[in-house]
């Protein structure tokens, strides 16, 4: 069984965390162990899992 996860757009990512689109970019070019969050691209639009947007957050929220 494939297990789809669902993918938000860079623009989703920078709405959903109330940051600017090139904030996302930035984020995205910084590579995971780092601290940017993981993505792929598919065609010429990059993606993000929402399972990996939602461990980033948990990995980079504040206490």
């Amino acid at each position: 069984m494939i297990d789809f996860d669902r993918s938000y757009s860079a623009k989703e990512v920078a709405e959903i965390l109330q940051v600017s689109l090139p904030t996302v970019y930035e984020w995205v070019r910084t590579k995971p162990e780092y601290g940017g969050i993981p993505s792929f691209k598919f065609g010429s639009r990059v993606l993000i899992r929402e399972s990996d947007l939602q461990k980033w957050i948990d990995d980079h929220r504040r206490n």
